[in-house]
């Protein structure tokens, strides 16, 4: 793999948005890029883990009182 350096990202936190500048790898012919910091922290798209257990409870929350409402 060879490396196309550090590029900015924009990730979602529970405290705002933080933008960081991370090493991303590619194999030499091209095709898909791995990004080590996104495997290791385990982000979800542009999510941190947490941040999408706290917007995942609340969309599950919000259905449910629907449901029991109706």
């Amino acid at each position: 793999m060879e490396t196309k350096g550090e590029l900015p990202k924009t990730y979602q936190t529970p405290y705002g948005e933080v933008v960081v500048d991370r090493h991303v790898y590619q194999r030499a012919g091209g095709g898909k890029t791995y990004c080590p910091l996104e495997r290791e922290a385990r982000i979800i798209i542009t999510s941190t883990p947490l941040f999408a257990k706290q917007v995942s409870s609340k969309f599950a929350y919000g259905s449910a009182r629907k449901c029991i409402a109706t």
